[in-house]
């Protein structure tokens, strides 16, 4: 008499099974994960965002002000391109309050503490190395940033005076960008000339202070992010900077009868405006309105999800602005004394 023994175990059958069902698995939870390391790094932007804003109230409390957006005036004009001397940024200013004290220290010594005239990419701006000041890496970049840390323009004029780019040097070779710019006015408008009707916070000039954001320091926009990659550095005051309406849009801002600054309907924000972007079909600012004659791919602009832009207040807080919030709404949480009733949807979102 015979006996048959069964034997056990995986057939290809089952193996089969369990490696749809682990592909299924990964594929429901991939964009879980996605999300939870997005709001994770959407998290530590917020927080190096309320440091910047910290930095800048230390400063008012040692000046008595704001810092200016440069050290040297913006005497662009509306459609020309008229070069503005490139002069060291607010950023720059804000420096010791960054803990970024040994930086500012060797920038004031080499440009004979910010003298008028020396622009920010001279070539006496270096280190006791013979680095420029200007390939210094900051923490200024956002964690969801995927573009390169330093400028497309590096080695180009007007960066000419600073080595060329080179992305495998450690750390990377050129002019170093910024993902925090200043939200400098609410329209384009208010840039140009001698920029005396910019009305944000951080505007040409020799400062302001918070006595003159008469629309309350937790309803004023200071400075937000941009995905700027080309005309961009941390260092230079003539171009880190944005403004709230889009710049292509002829719908521009106007006053209404009670004095308000409003959009014209069809006007829309300059959130998110740029390549890639569905809703642009221009850059946000050509080369005929830019400094230096190069055109802004982005303004007011984030990598992060859902539209999100994370902007800094006059009181130190970071909150979110999404860019389908309506666009009056917006530029009037950008002015510093329009007196608009405005409610700001970021903290009334909840």
């Amino acid at each position: 008499m015979s006996t048959t023994t069964e034997r056990s175990g995986f057939t290809w059958v089952n193996l089969f099974v369990v490696l749809v069902v682990a592909v299924v698995l990964v594929g429901l939870l991939m964009p879980v994960i996605q999300s939870a390391r997005e709001a994770a790094r959407q998290n530590t932007c917020t927080c190096h965002m309320h440091q910047m804003g910290i930095a800048l109230q230390n400063y008012h409390d040692a000046y008595k002000r704001f810092p200016a957006l440069s050290t040297e005036p913006y005497p662009q004009a509306p459609g020309s391109i008229t070069k503005p001397v490139a002069g060291f940024s607010w950023l720059a200013m804000a420096l010791p309050y960054m803990e970024a004290g040994e930086v500012y220290s060797g920038i004031a010594k080499t440009s004979g503490q910010f003298a008028a005239g020396i622009p920010a990419f001279s070539s006496a701006i270096v280190d006791a190395n013979g680095r420029h000041y200007a390939t210094y890496p900051q923490q200024l970049i956002c964690p969801s940033f995927t573009g390169a840390p330093i400028s497309k323009l590096s080695g180009m004029p007007p960066y000419a005076s600073v080595p060329g780019q080179n992305l495998s040097a450690s750390p990377p070779i050129g002019i170093a960008i910024s993902n925090v710019v200043a939200l400098s006015a609410t329209d384009i408008g208010r840039m140009t000339g001698a920029a005396a009707g910019a009305n944000g916070v951080i505007v040409p000039g020799t400062g302001v202070n918070r006595r003159s954001i008469k629309d309350g320091t937790s309803r004023t926009l200071v400075f937000c992010e941009s995905r700027e990659e080309s005309l961009n550095s941390w260092l230079d005051g003539s171009v880190n900077w944005v403004v709230g309406a889009n710049p292509n849009n002829a719908a521009a801002p106007v006053t209404d009868g009670k004095g308000f600054l409003i959009v014209p309907t069809g006007g829309t924000t300059a959130l998110n405006v740029g390549p890639g972007n569905p809703l642009a079909t221009t850059r946000y600012l050509t080369k005929a309105d830019s400094p230096n004659g190069y055109e802004w791919a982005w303004g007011p602009s984030s990598q992060h999800a859902g539209g999100v832009v994370l902007h800094g207040y006059a009181d130190a807080a970071c909150r979110g602005q999404t860019d389908d919030i309506d666009a009056t709404v917006y530029i009037q949480l950008i002015t510093r004394a329009g007196g608009e009733p405005v409610i700001d949807p970021a903290v009334n979102a909840g």
